[in-house]
């Protein structure tokens, strides 16, 4: 006696009658369906069927019915019958349905089954665990299990392991906190109420709020000590020995520290030995700093702030004026602006959880959400603002959810949830915006190593992640489900912020770039590195691009070109809009990837790896001001009539309106990604200026020399 599986249709077909009475006598579990489905499943190959194979004869024992849409299976129904329950059936039906999906590199299998049915003890001895749950039908009140099993040969998963060894990213800040010492001017800003003491208040308040580690140096209390009158009774005085304090070094250690930047900051002084005790305690204040490697020392004292770029070049210590860091806190604290989008199906919402609610609590409940995640978003309702939550929704149902450390960028490394309904329509849109937004949203205030965490059974999360970067860790998981990570520097790379840029990489990655700032002498140069231990590594500029995205490297040689687009278009494709839209976005807006129609004749100079500036014109009410970058992935030409679908999914032009964007009858599709809108956008004056346009209005592209490249970028972006 032997168990075969039969899939091919011819074979299948003669058990069809059988397949049909085996599942009718489990209507409780399987529902019923009419012959002709089964017919037509047979013939599609959606079928397979166990058989005793018995001196000679084949005895029906079980049959796998599936449906497989890409990239998930779905299983409709599993049945064997009693007496052959024991000699694993179904375990070979449901391996045969493995070697088909994997073969086809499918991401998993799925089976929706009720919880009260004991099929749930069968499943997840196989590995399909529960990544969401959902009502049943109203008469039974039952609770359906969406049970998930993750496929082993993920093709995706095996490109960005690939990728992960070339890259050789280091946790460093894992277990360590960001510290930012504060000056004692920034203290007599907020007690005595001078002039910058609402820059101060918002330190003090986003300390209070856990979004910075805020401490201040032993010379900081001695200082107070020696000015106050009645150290005894001396508010101020008090209010500051409840701050952290950093702990003294050794004498020899402050002095040597002293004695290499005081030729920085006070180099007249010190020069002519003239330095007085107020120029010494202010040195011992930034020598404490470095010496405990803080992230940065804020103060409103003007000798140490223009020796910023020496002390940060020396030491890695970021010297920061108080309204900067101010400045910082309070746009990452804004909530990000709600936005609809449109799509074929549905209407999708991306908003900032303010609050929990009903909604949210059916929807962590319902995807199975580990405790860690459940904690995390509830807590929205606490006034929790250490974290940053974000939803997207569709118009009866929430489709995937974020959160992440409001200051990442001020600490340089952040831990991501994402979590997701994965039988949601547009689920793979819905993670595409979400991941999208949480990479531009988290880098805002500077580079940032993030540490993304999902279900495990979410491979729709994961497939998302990697297509933005991310990659496998060592560990590739924890109890709370999968784990990847990235680098997003959220900014563009000039020669003027390289310095920064490299060394912030190497204390939070451990990756260690030249010190000249890269050159290009080909169209996709490698670029050089080491790893955390030594081992020199290097990358193609395309693929490193994607890794630290959203990032454009303004190399030396590597020119640029602007692109005129219409206020309408540059609405819809870009965030740069000052006002806010009463009308959807259009689908585009949702994608990293993104489509630009224009002439043909571009098809020769948008060429892969091109940095591209949008200029947006001053036609009807337009800001006649280059607006955004991003990095050109190709350019194709068609004839307008037989534009893709695709293509027309990520623009923002209709099929009847290429019709009057050029004369001919052929359109350009520019495929670009790593979009960076500018906060300051350039106006033609400027451009004019540069050197960039003639006397004329921008109507065609132009191209930028690598010089004007890096003058707008900087002009036009925070690169700090």
């Amino acid at each position: 006696m032997r168990i075969a599986i039969k899939f091919l249709p011819a074979e299948v077909m003669p058990f069809i009658a059988r397949v049909q009475r085996a599942a009718d006598s489990e209507k409780d579990a399987l529902g019923f369906l009419p012959a002709f489905v089964y017919e037509n499943q047979a013939l599609e190959g959606n079928i397979y069927v166990a058989v005793c194979e018995d001196g000679g004869s084949n005895r029906y024992v079980g049959h796998l019915f599936f449906r497989c849409v890409f990239p998930h299976a779905h299983i409709v129904q599993l049945v064997v019958i009693p007496e052959f329950r024991r000699l694993r059936v179904g375990q070979k039906l449901l391996h045969a349905l493995i070697s088909l999906t994997e073969k086809h590199s499918y991401l998993d299998i799925r089976a929706a089954v009720a919880s009260d049915l004991p099929a749930n003890e069968f499943y997840e001895k196989m590995g399909f665990i529960i990544s969401r749950t959902r009502p049943g039908g109203a008469s039974r009140k039952r609770t359906i299990n969406i049970r998930v099993k993750h496929l082993d040969t993920l093709d995706l998963f095996r490109m960005a392991a690939t990728d992960a060894t070339g890259l050789g990213i280091v946790d460093k800040l894992a277990n360590r906190q960001a510290v930012y010492v504060i000056d004692l001017n920034v203290f007599w800003d907020v007690v005595r109420h001078r002039a910058r003491s609402e820059y101060g208040n918002d330190i003090i308040r986003a300390a209070f709020h856990r979004l910075i580690n805020m401490v201040i140096t032993p010379e900081f209390v001695r200082e107070l000590e020696r000015t106050s009158v009645v150290p005894s009774n001396d508010p101020a005085l008090e209010f500051a020995l409840q701050l952290p304090v950093l702990s003294d070094p050794d004498p020899p250690i402050t002095q040597a520290i002293m004695d290499k930047i005081a030729p920085l900051v006070f180099p007249d002084r010190q020069k002519a030995g003239t330095l007085s005790s107020q120029d010494r305690s202010d040195l011992i204040h930034l020598a404490v700093a470095i010496h405990h490697s803080a992230n940065g020392f804020v103060t409103s004292e003007r000798a140490i702030l223009r020796a910023s770029d020496s002390i940060f070049r020396l030491y890695g210590v970021e010297v920061i004026h108080v309204e900067s860091l101010s400045s910082v806190l309070r746009a990452s604290q804004k909530p990000i602006p709600a936005f609809r989008a449109q799509l074929s199906s549905d209407t999708l919402y991306i908003v900032s959880l303010a609050q929990s609610t009903d909604t949210l609590e059916t929807f962590l409940k319902e995807t199975s959400a580990p405790a860690d995640f459940r904690s995390d978003f509830v807590s929205a309702s606490t006034m929790d603002t250490s974290r940053t939550r974000i939803a997207v929704s569709s118009d009866t149902e929430m489709v995937c959810l974020a959160s992440w450390d409001t200051a990442a960028g001020l600490q340089g490394r952040a831990t991501v949830r994402l979590i997701a309904n994965g039988e949601h329509v547009a689920v793979e849109t819905a993670l595409n915006c979400i991941v999208h937004q949480v990479c531009k949203e988290a880098s805002k205030a500077g580079p940032v190593l993030l540490r993304l965490i999902t279900p495990n059974g979410q491979a729709e999360s994961q497939k998302a992640a990697l297509q933005h970067g991310f990659q496998p860790v060592d560990k590739a998981s924890d109890e709370d489900g999968i784990v990847l990570q990235k680098l997003c520097i959220g900014r563009p790379i000039t020669s003027k912020n390289w310095t920064r840029i490299r060394r912030t990489l190497e204390q939070c990655s451990g990756l260690s770039f030249e010190q000249d700032f890269p050159t290009i002498d080909a169209t996709d140069i490698s670029v050089p590195f080491k790893v955390s231990d030594g081992g020199g590594r290097t990358l193609p500029l395309s693929r490193l691009e994607k890794m630290l995205s959203p990032t454009i490297f303004a190399l030396p040689d590597r020119h640029a070109y602007i692109a005129p687009i219409r206020r309408g278009y540059a609405e819809q494709l870009f965030e740069g809009s000052p006002q806010m839209s009463l009308t959807p976005k259009r689908e585009a807006f949702l994608f990293s990837d993104r489509v630009y129609f224009s002439a043909e004749r571009n098809r020769q100079i948008f060429l892969p790896g091109t940095p591209i500036l949008f200029y947006e014109s001053g036609r009807d009410g337009g800001r006649a001001s280059v607006i955004a970058v991003a990095r050109v992935l190709k350019t194709e030409t068609y004839l307008k009539a037989q534009v893709p679908a695709e293509d027309l999914r990520h623009g923002v032009i209709d099929l009847e309106k290429l019709e009057n964007l050029s004369s001919n009858e052929s359109i350009a599709a520019t495929s670009f990604d790593n979009v960076i809108v500018f906060e300051r956008p350039m106006k033609l004056e400027r451009l004019r200026q540069l050197g960039c346009v003639d006397g004329s209005n921008l109507v065609t592209a132009k191209r930028t020399t690598n010089r004007q490249l890096a003058s707008i970028l900087e002009e036009g972006c925070e690169l700090g």
